[in-house]
């Protein structure tokens, strides 16, 4: 599909400040879009400087398992959430894959690092293998069935994944407070927003700006993957809405240290996340 064809009416981009090392991507929707030049609505709060006339902004398009992003120039804003841009050239292929950002509920545990911890925590989470969270049984489905045809091999796969997932939900489920999960940091459900470069959290624990802390993560891959990496606190907000349960705060943090394959799971895990959220979007969106 050219590149063109996916910027239309109603379509989800991702906008961003050209340097976005901390500054995570807004999601927004495209209202209008007359030629290069375009409308666009945000979704999510805007994090960076503060937008205006002439400021110019990197605007991508998540793409099956590719990412694709262009200049663009702000022509309009207006507050709190409407954009009119205009697009600089053609969208391209990118390997800022870390540039896409999706929410969900994961089970996420973090901890405090101390500097005297630091280096030998930092060479455990660069030399750790892949760590599943639970062995994919689609190969033993398959001895029972010696040269099984191609589409009941996909069924059968697809099959243990929801089974391995239920069995995982109802782990979490069972989970009491008289579990280690449930210690201020432990690993349970929390609301997370996460890229390939850092993530922002719901927290009971509280930690400083500028802090390092060890942060695992259970991705809802197939099968699941738990990773572990090093981050730098960037933020920290207390949350008075009570909407995030017992978690009292939002931890915003840069990956410090991560192994490049545990890097590939979670920007896998944002791909696949961003396609079902489409996919429930198209949905919501189909006529009856």
């Amino acid at each position: 599909m050219a590149a063109a064809r996916l910027l239309f009416e109603g379509a989800e981009v991702y906008i961003s400040e050209l340097e976005t090392a901390e500054c995570p991507a807004s999601a927004a929707r495209i209202e209008t879009m007359e030629g290069p030049k375009a409308t666009v609505v945000l979704l999510t709060p805007w994090q960076g400087t503060e937008l205006s006339p002439g400021q110019l902004v990197l605007v991508g398009l998540a793409a099956e398992s590719s990412f694709l992003q262009t200049k663009a120039k702000i022509k309009e804003f207006h507050p709190p959430a409407r954009i009119r841009l205009k697009l600089l050239g053609p969208l391209k292929p990118t390997d800022r894959r870390e540039f896409l950002r999706v929410s969900d509920y994961i089970s996420l545990g973090y901890s405090m690092l101390s500097p005297q911890d630091y280096p030998i925590a930092r060479l455990k989470v660069l030399k750790r293998k892949r760590m599943l969270i639970r062995r994919d049984i689609g190969s033993a489905t398959r001895e029972f069935i010696p040269n099984m045809p191609e589409e009941i091999d996909y069924l059968a796969k697809k099959m243990d994944a929801i089974d391995a997932k239920l069995d995982y939900i109802l782990s979490l489920l069972n989970t009491t407070k008289a579990d280690a999960s449930y210690a201020k940091g432990g690993k349970r459900l929390r609301w997370v927003n996460l890229s390939g470069s850092g993530l922002r959290f719901s927290g009971d624990l509280k930690v400083k700006k500028g802090t390092l802390v060890e942060v695992e993560i259970d991705l809802p891959l197939e099968p699941p993957v738990e990773v572990k990496v090093i981050c730098r606190v960037l933020g920290v907000n207390e949350d008075k809405t009570g909407k995030l349960g017992e978690d009292k705060y939002l931890i915003s943090a840069r990956f410090e240290v991560v192994h490049e394959r545990e890097r590939d799971d979670i920007i896998k895990y944002t791909f696949k996340r961003q396609r079902e959220l489409l996919r429930e979007q198209r949905r919501h969106n189909r006529p009856d």
